[in-house]
Order: structure tokens, then C-alpha cells, then sequence
């Protein structure tokens, strides 16, 4: 048998790997997809965030233009009212979270309350006093001749009893709303005197890569073995000859005979072979986003300000 015959260019490891790059199409379009999708959802996430600073920019301006009022009516339409806010926030947050045991409802009919008067869990009394800290309400009591503005730790705002009329618990409620919503009307319009701050893209990159792995191996081995078997062919030959009368043939004849022997040896020689090729392809997409940014503002504004011409 022949030498082992070298492998083509396309057999080889080598046109194994280079083929395997070649037809890596499902991979470079798995690549142009990423890239694509990379650009884009970048790109639409500037243009998002830009249009939620602007959004928030609008929305604040819009709440505090016009008055103090404006700005509550646009926050609490139902501001007071039989079943306004002022209501609902007693009746499912400041009875159970601080009244006492007895006081299970509370609701409003024109200027008749229910309960009359509330009273509030004695345990729970300095908690309910901090939750109307710095909240200012006129209270008239008994024999004076006006109201007086008085907070809810002077006396007599609350009995020895820890009790208060209805009425007077709604005034305090009430107030409170007021004072927190006129804190964020001035915060917000603070912020649009100053500035409201925005960031602003200044730079971008956007990069993605592909890198391939290929990995090719190969190899071809050849192997022989002899073997050698002799065996022997063994041939007899019987022949006669007859002379004489008829007698002699018909009484006597002689018969000879030969043997012989023959020997052959076989040779047999076997060839094994055997190729191994192994190609791995192995594919990396990676993608890098660096966008720089400084701090800006909107123009300051100041609803209370004149238009111009």
C-alpha cells in the first residue's frame, strides 16, 4: 500500500476553520441585530429621558400657575364637603391610627358631625398631638370674644379626657391640608424661580464587537500488521498396469501406486487507518455604551410674574 495520501486544503484542519468562519452567517447576523438593537434602544432612551425632563418641566409649571387656591383645587378638587377628602382622611386614617376604642365611625351632614365629639387613645396621644405639630387653628372657647388662634398642645384644646368636639378635630384636619399644600406650592415655585435642573447629553460612543474562537484539529494514523500462514496440500496418485494373458489379467495384476506432498505459505498483511478532525466555532458579542453628561437648567420662572407683550 501507498504512502497515506495529505489531506486537501478544505479537508484540512485549517479549510475546516476557515470554512467554519464562512458559513458563520447565523452568527454576523446575530451580530448586525445586536448592533442595531444596541443603537437603538440608546438612542431612544436619550430621547425618552429627554421628553420626561421636559414632561416634568410642563407638569410643574402647569400646577403652579395662578393663585394658592388654583394650585389646591388642582391637587384637592374635593377638598371639604360632606364627603370631601378632609372626611375620608379622619374616617380611615386618624380614627383608626389614634382614636380610642369607642370611636367607630365618623362622617358629616351639613354641620352635624358623627361622632359629636371623638376622643383620642390616651397611649396614643403624643403621637397625635406631633401629627398636628405647627398646624394653627382659631378656637373660641367659653366666654372669650373671638377666636384665638391656638395649636392643638394649649390647654383646653383637648379635655382632661383626651376628648375634643368633632367640629374642632375637622378645623385641624382641614388646616393641616392647607399648610402642606401651600409648603409644595412654594417649593415647586422655588424651584421654577431658580431653575429646574436638567442633564444634558454632551458626548457619546456606542461600540460592539465580535471576536471568533476556532478551534481545529486533525489527525490521520496508519497502521499495518503481517501475518504468515503455511499450510501443506497432500495428492495421491493411484495408477496399475496389467501384462500377460487374459488369465493374468483375469487372475493377478499389479497395482502401483505414488503420493506426494505439497507446501505453500500465505502471506496476508492487513493495513488499519484511522482520522480523527475535530472543528469547534465559538462565537463573542460584546457591547460598550459611554454617554457623558453635564448638569443644566430650564429658564427660571415665575408664574407670578407678568406676561410680556
Amino acid at each position: 500500500m501507498g504512502p497515506l495520501e495529505l489531506n486537501k486544503l478544505e479537508e484540512s484542519a485549517t479549510g475546516r476553520a476557515i470554512d467554519a468562519v464562512l458559513k458563520g452567517q447565523a452568527v454576523l447576523d446575530t451580530f448586525v441585530d445586536f448592533t442595531s438593537g444596541l443603537v437603538r434602544n440608546v438612542f431612544g432612551t436619550i430621547v425618552d429621558s429627554t421628553m420626561e425632563q421636559l414632561e416634568a418641566y410642563t407638569e410643574l409649571v402647569a400646577s403652579v400657575s395662578g393663585s394658592l387656591e388654583a394650585y389646591e383645587q388642582r391637587t384637592f378638587p374635593n377638598l371639604e364637603g360632606n364627603t370631601g377628602d378632609v372626611i375620608k382622611y379622619i374616617a380611615n386614617f386618624i380614627r383608626p391610627t389614634f382614636g380610642d376604642a369607642g370611636w367607630t365611625t365618623f362622617s358629616r351632614a351639613g354641620a352635624v358631625y358623627t361622632p359629636d365629639t371623638i376622643k383620642i387613645d390616651a397611649t396614643k396621644l403624643a403621637d397625635f398631638k406631633a401629627h398636628y405639630a405647627g398646624v394653627v387653628v382659631p378656637v373660641k372657647f367659653a366666654g372669650e370674644l373671638s377666636p384665638i388662634e391656638r395649636t392643638i398642645y394649649d390647654n383646653q384644646v383637648l379635655t382632661a379626657n383626651n376628648e375634643m368636639p368633632a367640629e374642632r378635630l375637622y378645623a385641624f384636619t382641614l388646616a393641616k391640608f392647607r399648610k402642606e399644600l401651600k409648603a409644595s406650592y412654594d417649593k415647586l415655585l422655588t424651584i421654577l424661580k431658580l431653575g429646574m435642573q436638567k442633564l444634558v447629553i454632551t458626548e457619546g460612543r456606542i461600540a460592539t464587537k465580535i471576536t471568533f474562537h476556532v478551534s481545529a484539529s486533525e489527525s490521520d494514523a496508519q497502521q499495518s500488521s503481517s501475518a504468515t500462514t503455511d499450510y501443506t496440500v497432500q495428492a495421491s496418485n493411484i495408477g496399475g498396469s496389467l501384462s500377460g494373458s487374459v488369465l493374468k489379467r483375469a487372475l493377478g495384476f499389479q497395482l502401483g501406486g505414488a503420493r506426494t506432498k505439497q507446501s505453500t505459505t500465505l502471506k496476508v498483511n492487513v493495513v488499519n487507518e484511522q482520522k480523527t478532525a475535530v472543528t469547534t466555532l465559538d462565537a463573542e458579542i460584546m457591547g460598550e455604551v459611554e454617554l457623558k453628561f453635564r448638569s443644566d437648567y430650564f429658564p427660571s420662572f415665575d408664574p407670578a410674574a407678568p406676561a410680556g407683550p
